[in-house]
């Protein structure tokens, strides 16, 4: 049985936002749907971890006294009438949010407050303006920007684009005042979300960072309860305390971050830097004072740890990559010994939901202990072909970023060293090569013996071309020409493996993308063999064996090719 698991993803980004659909799906699940269902939680841990902690953060907010606070919230706000109208108007007709066709009257009703917007922005360049009128004049432009949003036409787009500008512009210098901090937050998300409309991924992104930044940096220390505009123009809301509405705007960040980090982590520091910290206070209780944790816990931390070493090792910075892998085995560890070894096993059907979570984990955190291999041997190839084969300069390059960028996570070394399933850093020689290439085709292995194609045809073809490239980068450290030609052959009996599998596998909506990628490495790599044989045999005549070989990774060759170039 195969199954599309972005149609299943789908699927359940629907049904876990509704309880009843939920239920349904729940009293139907088998071990296959458990398994796919920890797919789609995977991909959406690191969110889930902050969401927790936001969460457990604002449980707090709620024993506290808010009278007092939120009296001193309204004071000293002094709005002027043509202000406080236009602000009062903005909130009006974000009534108007969601509707598909906006009548001309409506569409009159805004166009009459964007000009009186317009009138007091001209004034607030020409005069002395009060801050809070431009507060208020700020608030406006965000209301009014949120209504572009929901449009797909461009000028419309750049329409919001221009609004919100408008709005942080009004606010420049200030974006950390208690009166203006909501505000802020909330338009580099908008600003984002339209910036990704308009396929600016780059721009979108550095909103999103500057949103991370200001939140950061205003919840820093004991920091003051925001000020919320519309409670003053007594604008009832699902959410009154200021420090939720903050907190959920910043989960409209992390969740928008997030997205981007799954796409591509490599320069996304601040984001890693900002997860880091969270679980370095985590951690501490549990590396340092060994407190017993819980499953869900438990389950967060290493998939998040995990989540975080991908940052680290395509940026080449394997020790932080390695000790944040070695992290999540030893929560795994403490996992199997503070929850597994503690449940009740006369109740079969909660034994059995914990060891299916325990098991995928534990498959996830090995697959990327095989991928950090694979890439270790990468990044040497590399080194060598730049002729710079200094282990020393790399360990200290990467020790001395560990501590001017981030604080090191490690806090029990010793215990954590047991947990290292590749030790090496350096690669020098062909010895080196082979250790990391075992280690890592043991997990690799490992994995792909979890990662079935019946239930998860995509990890197991990034598994499988993960193992590949060990075979390819294992071949660039052996000498001898016999030995590459014998690991190039390997790696073209995986790739047919991987090809073989995907064809079962893809329906109409397909995994293109993926055969695509397996048909350019067979066609390489054959390419590869046939080059090596052809170097084997200079000026002898080849024998009829060498000639049939010839002939069937040419075959190969010409087959990948044509299904590459004639498929789309």
């Amino acid at each position: 049985m195969f199954l599309n698991n972005t149609c299943l993803y789908v699927f359940l980004e629907n049904s876990c936002r509704n309880q009843n659909t939920w239920n349904k799906f729940a009293s139907h699940n088998t071990d296959l749907y458990r398994l796919l269902f920890l797919q789609y939680q995977v991909t959406h841990t690191m969110l889930a971890f902050l969401k927790r902690k936001i969460k457990e953060k604002q449980k707090s907010y709620q024993s506290e006294a808010t009278e007092a606070t939120e009296a001193e919230s309204t004071k000293g706000m002094t709005i002027s009438k043509k202000y406080l109208e236009v602000l009062r108007s903005s909130f009006e007709i974000s009534n108007f949010r969601g509707v598909d066709n906006l009548s001309k009257k409506k569409k009159k009703v805004i166009k009459a407050l964007e000009n009186k917007m317009q009138k007091l922005h001209n004034d607030t360049d020409s005069k002395n303006t009060k801050f809070d009128d431009i507060i208020a004049l700020a608030v406006a432009y965000y209301n009014v920007g949120q209504l572009y949003t929901e449009f797909t036409e461009n000028n419309k787009l750049h329409t919001a684009i221009n609004t919100f500008l408008t709005c942080l512009r009004l606010l420049g210098g200030k974006e950390l005042d208690r009166k203006a901090i909501l505000t802020s937050v909330g338009a580099l998300n908008e600003l984002s979300l339209v910036t990704h409309k308009l396929q600016n991924v780059e721009n979108a992104f550095l909103h999103l960072n500057a949103a991370l930044e200001l939140y950061i940096k205003y919840t820093k220390d004991n920091y003051l309860e925001p000020i919320n505009i519309a409670t003053i123009v007594g604008i009832e809301q699902k959410v009154s305390d200021s420090r939720i509405i903050l907190d959920n705007l910043h989960i409209t960040t992390l969740h928008d971050i997030g997205t981007h980090y799954y796409i591509h982590p490599k320069d996304k520091h601040e984001f890693v830097t900002y997860l880091h910290n969270i679980l370095k206070k985590e951690l501490s209780t549990v590396l340092i004072k060994g407190k017993q944790i819980t499953q869900f816990e438990c389950l967060d931390w290493a998939l998040t740890l995990v989540d975080i070493s991908r940052y680290f090792v395509i940026n080449n910075r394997f020790i932080e990559g390695r000790n944040h892998l070695a992290t999540a085995d030893y929560i795994m560890f403490r996992f199997s010994e503070d929850v597994l070894k503690y449940i009740n096993k006369e109740n079969c059907s909660e034994y059995h939901n914990v060891r299916i979570s325990y098991n995928y984990v534990r498959a996830y955190i090995t697959k990327f202990w095989g991928s950090y291999g694979t890439s270790l041997l990468r990044y040497w190839i590399e080194r060598f072909q730049k002729e710079d084969k200094s282990c020393k300069v790399d360990e200290s390059k990467s020790k001395q970023e560990s501590e001017e960028e981030l604080t090191h996570l490690i806090y029990c070394e010793k215990e954590l060293q047991l947990f290292n399933r590749i030790t090496e850093l350096c690669i020098l020689n062909f010895t080196d090569a082979k250790s990391v290439f075992i280690k890592s085709l043991r997990c690799l292995d490992g994995a792909k013996r979890y990662f079935c194609p019946e239930s998860d045809i995509q990890s197991y073809v990034l598994i499988s071309l993960d193992i590949s490239r060990a075979y390819k980068y294992l071949a660039s450290f052996e000498q001898e020409r016999k030995k590459q030609i014998k690991l190039h052959k390997r790696r073209i009996e995986n790739l047919e493996d991987i090809s073989e599998k995907l064809h079962l596998a893809t329906d109409e909506n397909g995994n293109l993308n993926m055969q695509r990628q397996v048909w350019f490495e067979l066609t390489t790599s054959c390419s590869t063999v046939m080059d090596l044989l052809a170097e084997d045999t200079y000026g002898i005549v080849p024998s009829e064996d060498i000639k049939k070989e010839f002939e069937r990774y040419a075959q190969i060759s010409r087959t990948s090719i044509d299904l590459y170039v004639n498929t789309r």
